[in-house]
């Protein structure tokens, strides 16, 4: 009875007969993905039908699988040669069962790829990057679809799918894993891959709800944050510098003669502030229409609204108008959150390094800063409110007197609650020290270390 050699390939045959390059043939060798050739001589080698078998299965789980290599690599070595059994694994293990296999019928813009790659939207490559594939085809087809958004619907959207990306490459690793740990122990392939299709769907199922619980707890924990700021009004409010302090770095403007805006300011005059003609500069105006405003001036917050295009202290002292407002209204009115997030916007989107008054940049920065960390910490914005306390100091050290002791004492004292709150002691402790430096015995020094004594 005659047998039937068995195939052989030199590298250039095999490249020819799966598609698949040369150089990726050897990454894949070197990966371990594909087994070593036979050596027919030093500069010879010769491939056979299971280099074809593999480099075939190698592609499903690419183009129809969307797997990375390191975890197809796992998925050969565990499944012991079973090809089969590790292409219906791969099928287990997509979240969403109903996705189809075949590509998207258009092809993907040059926009779509430049953003997906730049956002890792699609798998980084390593070695040799083979032709775009079904899987992600797919994926560049999405990314077009939120390329097509209105530009703050397509911002979030870009952004969100980069975070999902994230999450399911680490998803899809440990799925594997617990997969393999399971065969591991049990040597049972086809009983791990069956327990696994079984609760396939419930897995699927469970990722969209457990998503859209994690969202509604989001909204609830910002709105129950937002309303407790009705309580923690507190921690945006200055405390003053003493009488001594004051006389000691320029006194208070006597007799009749006109105060000086940002002086008036942080002295806390704002009857005399409010009385001063709406002119000068945007920032100074800017001033002058927040202290009306604080009188109850309904005019006042429209022409400050005006006012804040042209200054960014004047966008954060109108973000504090609009948000007192939403956070003392009745409470029997409409949603908290939307008035109180518009609110924020303005504090957030804010840029006071563009103020060209040393006294404006310094307040702005600091208002902005006490603003952040007074939110819920459902918003993310402890890091940038610490930031901007911190530019705010910088910048108090060009300021007028009186500014840079308003700043400097009541900025460090705010970084110096933050920074403990964030567990930063140490740096919390050098942090409140400093307002005692600027104002010993005044309010502002009693207050970081009663008695006068700075803590240890």
């Amino acid at each position: 009875m005659s047998s039937v050699a068995p195939t052989r390939y030199r590298i250039a045959e095999l490249s020819r007969v799966t598609g698949t390059s040369r150089e990726t043939i050897h990454f894949y060798v070197r990966r371990g993905l594909l087994p070593r050739p036979l050596k027919g001589g030093r500069t010879v080698a010769f491939y056979g039908e299971v280099h074809v078998e593999r480099l075939r299965l190698i592609r499903q789980l690419r183009e129809e699988k969307y797997l990375p290599l390191a975890v197809i690599g796992r998925l050969l070595d565990g499944a012991g040669g079973g090809e089969r059994d590790t292409s219906v694994l791969a099928d287990i293990l997509r979240i969403d069962p109903h996705v189809a296999d075949g590509a998207p019928r258009s092809a993907p813009s040059p926009a779509a790829r430049t953003e997906a790659r730049a956002r890792g939207l699609v798998p980084a490559r390593e070695g040799p990057e083979p032709a775009t594939d079904a899987a992600e085809l797919r994926v560049l087809a999405l990314v077009d679809e939120a390329l097509a958004l209105p530009p703050v619907a397509r911002s979030l959207t870009l952004a969100d799918l980069g975070y999902c990306a994230e999450s399911m490459s680490r998803l899809v690793t440990r799925e594997a894993s617990l997969f393999f740990d399971r065969v591991l122990v049990s040597g049972d392939v086809p009983g791990a891959l069956g327990a696994l299709r079984a609760g396939r769907g419930a897995v699927a199922r469970f990722i969209t709800a457990y998503r859209d619980l994690l969202l509604h707890r989001l909204v609830e924990d910002l709105g129950a944050g937002l309303a407790s700021s009705r309580t923690r009004a507190s921690d945006t409010v200055d405390l003053p510098l003493s009488e001594a302090t004051i006389a000691r770095l320029g006194g208070r403007p006597s007799g009749a003669s006109p105060c000086a805006p940002f002086a008036a300011y942080v002295l806390g005059e704002v009857e005399a502030l409010a009385k001063l003609p709406d002119e000068g500069p945007p920032p100074v105006r800017a001033l002058i229409l927040h202290a009306r405003c604080s009188q109850g001036e309904e005019s006042a917050v429209h022409a400050l609204a005006e006012v804040a295009v042209g200054s960014a202290l004047g966008q954060v002292l109108l973000g504090e108008v609009l948000l007192a407002r939403a956070l003392f209204r009745p409470v029997d009115e409409a949603s908290l959150i939307e008035p109180a997030v518009a609110a924020l916007g303005h504090v957030v989107s804010a840029r006071p390094e563009e103020e060209t008054d040393a006294d404006a940049q310094a307040l702005a920065f600091y208002r902005a800063g006490r603003v952040e960390l007074a939110l819920p910490a459902v918003l993310g914005r402890r890091e940038h409110g610490i930031s901007r306390l911190e530019r705010a100091l910088a910048a108090a050290e060009r300021a007028s007197p009186l500014v840079r002791a308003h700043v400097l004492a009541n900025g460090n004292r705010a970084l110096a609650t933050a920074l403990d709150a964030a567990g930063q002691m140490s740096q919390g402790s050098e942090a409140l020290a400093r307002p005692h430096g600027v104002d010993p015995d005044g309010p502002i020094g009693q207050a970081a270390f009663p008695g006068g004594t700075p803590r240890e």
